[in-house]
């Protein structure tokens, strides 16, 4: 039951592209459903790092979303002028 509850987004997907063709549901259920999948989609659907190992394959290290790991706190961050240059590095290059 754990499994099938960590795929919950294919099924509001499933249910909002149901919804849509056979118009049994209203527009509002539909963009409701839609946007909860999109939401899964973007942050919590698993996914393949990518990233390449030292022994030149592909990492299969599960992450998160389409977002690979970004979360709201960090989105918002992004998206507020000033406020990444504070997680800049801050280090001194050696001369």
């Amino acid at each position: 039951m754990k499994s099938l509850l960590h795929y919950w987004g294919f099924l509001a997907l499933a249910a909002a592209i149901i919804g849509w063709v056979t118009h049994t549901l209203t527009w509002v259920l539909i963009l409701i459903f839609a946007a909860g999948a999109l939401a899964y989609f973007l942050v919590q659907a698993p996914v393949w790092c990518g990233a390449m190992t030292r022994e030149g394959q592909m990492c299969r290290n599960n992450s998160t979303g389409l977002l690979l790991g970004w979360t709201a706190p960090g989105i918002l961050e992004a998206l507020i002028p000033g406020r990444m240059q504070s997680h800049a590095c801050t280090a001194e290059v050696p001369r």
